[in-house]
């Protein structure tokens, strides 16, 4: 994969054909014939593709190294490459040495090249050689540079540190496969792809990891899915690849080369790496000589522990064996009692010792032949480890040195299943012997216990459902608003159900207590425990009438809420009036307020203020607003009254509102400019001739200290003249009575012609 300049970096890759040669090479029956210059395109294609798989499987195996480093979050490779910072935390992790110095967070090109540069004096100074590689090209993340580097590193790092190249790791593959039937592995781009090679490495090196029969029955994904899955939890393995890349289907989600997409990918091509398989397998033995080793040194342990638990057993049997057949000797002699109590003693004995022991057993030939499997894996490991480093004609590693170099362990006879089988029905036979005698007891004694311990059971589980919702069934509150109310009903609801539930198998539990009834032993316990579930139906019917009261409840505060909400709305409806009804009798307009207009205004406040304490004296709520609404209406009223009968109303407001100086005179002032004018002419009319003035007052009509006055302005001046009654009243009547501006001052117009009447006469008489 180095020997084109595109793809150089490391001078120590195998040797063999470019990628283009080699797929040029692919056999004429699979490549169909193409047009010129098509055959390269679609080579490209595939190559591109398997580039795509490459770098998925590399970048996955960066991440769990980086990840032993406290580095995490690698998505792009080509990318995160680029500051140089995770190829040196990748170097520490490989060669376990730390690197003093370099630019942890670069922040300029100059720093990610130094950073670059550390990186490839680190991998050198590893004994690797690097070739037409350079800082620049790293940090520009050239992809087929940085996946040339990579497949260096894994080549030195997890290859060649365990074999010698990948066909000595394919040698391997073949000889730890060689006895399963399913698998057949000729290269490294061949059998792969089902999953069933996974899953035979797995098995050969730990059986009790996987089922290889039913691996092998599922469909390739799901096979490839299991066997990564289990070397991923069980040896460590980290998942390099996916079933989708061996199998096809692959969704290269973090490329979108739209070229790539464009070039249609023919039948005999795929995205099947042959580097992604290598590296894969590398670590998958590495985890797995791993695991062997560890194992192995178990192994002496495990064997000294199975000796001595197979002789305490063996011991246990007969010890039993021993005791049941004394007791069939002494059968005739036990009372009652004696044989009630040793009833109970076979019972424990069948319940509790009896059961553990039988687990027991079958652990230790479950043992016996895991050790023996073990120990003839573990012979057969040490002659193939010998013969292997003996082909490499290297030196063994730590892991092939300790392979070597374990003792054979032996296991003895009297410890073999069949051995312990024997022994075991041999002590079963006398149980059954000494058994018949007890047996119809026993019987029911069994039958009875196992009947009170499902109702004790049951009884306890319907107990802790009555406590939980005792608070439920001993609230008596309805609450105020909707959401207490609501809340309430929930929880009762759900109480209830859950009660119904608890009645139905209080019913089944009773039926159960009924069959002990009468027993010795259990009969008034059972009753007792049944007395306690006796409030169930009690309580049942106490909550599905508070049920309907709460529900109940929930509709009356729901009733409630609506009419206060119509309340309110009209109450803002009668403050609508209310505030025109101050406007008119404030600030009257007779060309805006006329006398159909008020008196509908009045008509509808009227309407509205009745409705309103119909309301409110029926649900409440209009409280203090409903009252001040009432009083202002109850001041306005006299005023629109007047208006809509058509009677002038001064706007006795209007000073007070504009805060200034205006041309209409106020009652009172009015009343005493009146006063002053009667007093004047009064005086002047004396002394002219009173009498004869008098009696022309007498001939024009009634009048007001001797000068003759319209009726309309006579009612002014007896009010003014009165000075009694509330200060209300008089200021509602003089408002009332208070000339109209448009007519004109009547009262002295009517005045001064009295007056000319009076010398008018007074000539004629001269005359």
């Amino acid at each position: 994969g180095c020997q084109t300049e595109e793809r150089s970096g490391c001078a120590n890759a195998p040797p063999g054909p470019s990628p283009i040669q080699g797929f040029a090479s692919i056999a004429a029956s699979e490549m169909p014939a193409f047009e010129a210059g098509e055959r390269e395109t679609r080579i490209r294609a595939q190559r591109e593709l398997q580039d795509k798989q490459q770098k998925k499987t590399f970048t996955r195996w960066w991440r769990t190294y980086l990840v032993q480093s406290g580095t995490e979050g690698l998505s792009d490779l080509y990318e995160d490459i680029k500051p140089g910072v995770i190829g040196i935390k990748l170097l520490e992790v490989l060669s376990n040495e730390k690197c003093e110095k370099y630019n942890a967070k670069p922040k300029s090109r100059f720093q990610m090249l130094e950073n670059q540069q550390t990186f490839l004096n680190l991998v050198t100074s590893n004994k690797i050689k690097l070739v037409n590689i350079g800082a620049e090209d790293l940090s520009e993340g050239k992809p087929t540079l940085v996946l040339g580097l990579t497949w260096t590193l894994i080549l030195h790092f997890e290859i060649h540190k365990y074999s010698t190249d990948e066909q000595q790791l394919l040698r391997w593959v073949r000889a730890k496969t060689s006895g399963y039937d399913e698998v057949s592995i000729q290269s490294w781009g061949t059998g792969f792809n089902d999953g069933k090679a996974f899953c035979a490495l797995i098995h050969k090196h730990e059986a009790s990891a996987l089922d290889f029969v039913a691996a092998c029955r599922k469909e390739p994904v799901e096979t490839l899915t299991h066997a990564f899955n289990v070397a991923e939890e069980t040896f460590a393995v980290p998942k390099l690849l996916e079933p989708q890349d061996l199998v096809g289907g692959n969704d290269f989600d973090d490329d979108d080369d739209a070229t790539t997409q464009a070039l249609p990918v023919p039948s005999w091509a795929s995205s099947f790496d042959d580097r992604s398989i290598i590296t894969y397998v590398a670590k998958l033995r590495q985890a797995l000589r791993d695991h062997r080793v560890s194992v192995r040194a178990q192994t002496p342990t495990l064997c000294a522990a199975l000796d001595a638990d197979a002789h305490a057993h063996l011991d246990w049997l007969a010890t039993k064996q021993r005791a049941f057949e004394h007791g069939v000797q002494q059968a005739e002699t036990l009372t009652l009692a004696q044989t009630e109590a040793e009833a109970a003693a076979m019972e424990a004995f069948g319940r509790d010792e009896k059961p553990p022991k039988a687990s027991e057993r079958q652990a230790l030939a479950e043992r016996y032949v895991a050790a023996a499997a073990r120990l003839e894996l573990e012979a057969a490991e040490k002659a193939e480890e010998e013969v292997e480093w003996k082909e490499m004609g290297r030196e063994p590693d730590a892991a092939g040195a300790a392979i070597m170099a374990t003792e054979q362990a032996l296991l003895r006879d009297d410890m073999s299943p069949e051995a312990v089988g024997e022994r075991w029905n041999a002590m079963e036979a006398a149980e059954a012997k000494y058994m018949q005698m007890l047996a119809a007891t026993l019987d029911g004694r069994r039958r009875a216990l196992l009947t009170w311990q499902r109702l004790r059971r049951g009884c306890a589980r319907e107990q802790e459902c009555l406590a939980r919702i005792a608070h439920v069934i001993e609230d008596e509150s309805i609450g105020e608003t909707e959401l207490e109310v609501l809340s309430r009903l929930v929880a009762a609801e759900t109480a209830k159900n859950e009660l119904a539930v608890s009645c139905t198998t209080i019913d089944g539990l009773q039926k159960l207590a009924a069959k002990l009834e009468g027993d010795v032993e259990f009969g008034e316990r059972a009753s007792e425990l049944i007395g306690r579930l006796g409030a169930a139906p009690r309580s049942l019917s106490k909550l599905e009438e508070r049920v309907e009261a709460l529900r109940r409840a929930l509709e009356d505060v729901r009733a409630r809420a609506a009419q206060q909400r119509e309340l309110d709305a009209a109450l803002h409806e009668f403050a609508a009036v209310v505030q025109r009804g101050e406007e008119a009798a404030a600030f009257p307009m007779p060309w805006e307020d006329t006398q159909e207009a008020v008196s509908a205004l009045l008509a509808e406040g009227e309407a509205k203020a009745e409705a309103l304490k119909a309301k409110e004296a029926a649900i409440g709520g209009g409280g203090g607003r409903l009252g001040a609404l009432m009083s202002a209406w109850a001041a306005a009223q006299p005023v629109l009254g007047a208006l809509a009968r058509g009677d002038a109303v001064a706007p006795a407001k209007l000073e007070e509102e504009i805060g200034g100086d205006t041309a209409v005179e106020k009652p009172e002032e009015t009343q005493a400019a009146q006063a002053e004018a009667q007093a004047e002419v009064q005086a002047e009319v004396q002394s002219a001739g009173g009498a004869e003035v008098e009696e022309t007052v007498a001939a024009n009509g009634e009048g007001v200290g001797g000068v003759a006055v319209p009726a309309d302005e006579r009612e002014a001046v007896e009010v003014a003249e009165r000075g009694s009654g509330s200060a209300a009243d008089e200021a509602a009547e003089a408002q009332r009575l208070a000339p109209r501006p448009s007519k004109g001052n009547n009262f002295m117009d009517n005045l001064v012609k009295s007056v000319n009447g009076f010398f008018h006469s007074d000539e004629q008489k001269t005359q």
